[in-house]
């Protein structure tokens, strides 16, 4: 649940437009994606859907591949952070 979080407050600064803090905040996602093989991130996003559909709070942002994901991420770490 906690990286649910951390994609609902990455959304949220990014949304407000405080990009060198998203960029900052991007960190911790991609320390939690970038040795996880593709199958446990998928493992992972459909465990968190199910989580959320429980629970009844905002659909997490996962992505369909973590590929997809880290290259989102870095760009935005690459281009705003220090």
């Amino acid at each position: 649940m906690l990286s649910v979080l951390e994609q609902n407050v990455l959304e949220y600064i990014e949304r407000v437009g405080n990009f060198k803090a998203a960029a900052k905040a991007a960190l911790r996602p991609v320390e939690l994606i970038y040795y996880k093989p593709q199958e446990v991130y998928g493992a992972m996003k459909n465990w968190l859907s199910k989580q959320v559909e429980i629970m009844v709070i905002a659909q997490p942002p996962f992505l369909e591949n973590s590929r997809t994901m880290m290259y989102v991420l870095v760009s935005l770490m690459y281009k705003y952070g220090d």
